[in-house]
């Protein structure tokens, strides 16, 4: 874990709040990665809100092919 929150701290998407009890740090997000946040749930409700269009057929496909994928994938 303290890998990735370094990473992300590196990435500038993170930053240090103040130490807690015990030597912990409070971590906040930063402007950037409040950024990457937004963006990313916009993306998020864009997927859903055109999935949600699909007919019952085509989100039974959906769901489908994607367990198709996953196996594939897992077989790698």
């Amino acid at each position: 874990m303290s890998r990735i929150v370094a990473g992300l701290e590196r990435a500038g998407l993170v930053r240090r709040g103040q130490r807690r009890t015990g030597g912990e740090y409070a971590w906040r997000l930063a402007r950037k990665g409040r950024k990457s946040c937004k963006r990313r749930m916009r993306r998020v409700e864009s997927l859903a809100k055109a999935l949600y269009l699909l007919s019952e057929r085509e989100q039974k496909q959906l769901v489908e092919l994607v367990e198709l994928l996953q196996r594939v994938i897992g077989k790698l």
